[in-house]
């Protein structure tokens, strides 16, 4: 799917299609976006269908946000999500997966199942604390191993 907003001075284009218009086509979808005073949304059977403003931004916000996280390491998007995703309270409140009361001003994050505490969350998105401890462990376990074979040499 491509969008086209030729309502702007700088026409914008988000998406792509799995083949390629020419220069002369997409200057013919700027020219009927003017004309119908609206953006356009063209799906890869090049049938063309107008769309309003906000469904236009949506696209475009999804378009930067995904290149944004295609950037982004495994890591830095569950930072990310972590960050992003919290919400806080002054009141001490109830983790809802877990059960355990949370002190004031702990943050907990929303989910299907109602308010997490960040274990529970961690755990519904599929973040496992314990394989980064494995995996740094692991590391300890064979410097160690490689210091010993060393000494012995």
């Amino acid at each position: 799917m491509l969008c086209v907003d030729g309502l702007k001075d700088e026409p914008q284009f988000v998406g792509d299609l799995p083949f390629d218009f020419s220069h002369d086509e997409i200057n013919e979808l700027v020219r009927l976006s003017k004309e119908a005073e609206t953006p356009l949304k063209v799906n890869v059977f090049h049938d063309i269908e107008p769309i309003d403003q906000d469904e236009f931004d949506a696209h475009l916000y999804m378009h930067e946000h995904n290149k944004m996280n295609r950037s982004r390491s495994d890591e830095e998007r569950v930072d990310f999500m972590r960050e992003s995703m919290a919400n806080e309270t002054e009141e001490a409140w109830t983790c809802e997966l877990c059960h355990v009361e949370q002190e004031e001003g702990t943050p907990f994050y929303i989910t299907q199942y109602g308010t997490a505490c960040l274990s529970c969350f961690e755990s519904f998105m599929g973040i496992n604390k314990d394989e980064d401890e494995d995996e740094d462990e692991d590391d300890d376990n064979v410097e160690k191993e490689n210091k010993k074979s060393t000494k012995l040499n």
